[in-house]
């Protein structure tokens, strides 16, 4: 049997919850999904096959390959349409032996995009590393 001073709790459980103001989710611009995927390619360099893959999900490659020191280093330069927070994941296949490295920068604006990056200890590599990644953030 419940005691009289019970009941308040049990009713205020019951009670209708009040609706909460949501009309400022349409102001947050956000990804519809944790994982992204760029929204355009801005151009490559070197000898880079399958770069638009990289755009949706799926089982396509982008294969970035360099034969020769004194051929150009390849490179992809993407852009997520948007400044957007997190970490790129990157999944590898396959590599040579002669031990590719990857080296990724980030910029707001083409203008500061280089293969080098505030903080992406690009200096810091060995001298075989051939791959760059490049990520503008519009």
């Amino acid at each position: 049997m419940y005691q009289l001073e019970q009941l308040p709790l049990v009713h205020s459980l019951l009670a209708p919850v009040p609706l909460i103001d949501t009309s400022w989710h349409s102001y947050v611009r956000a990804p519809n999904s944790s994982i992204i995927y760029p929204a355009r390619i801005i151009n490559t360099a070197g000898n880079v096959t399958g770069a638009d893959n990289l755009l949706l999900p799926g089982d396509a490659f982008t294969t970035l390959s360099r034969l020769s020191t004194s051929s150009e280093i390849p490179g992809i330069v993407v852009d997520f349409g948007q400044n957007v927070v997190g970490y790129p994941i990157f999944s590898f296949t396959g590599a040579s032996e002669n031990y590719p490295g990857i080296r990724v920068a980030f910029s707001e604006t083409i203008e500061y995009l280089s293969d080098v990056s505030d903080f992406s200890r690009s200096y810091n590599v060995s001298v075989g590393c051939n791959l760059v990644y490049a990520i503008l953030l519009t």
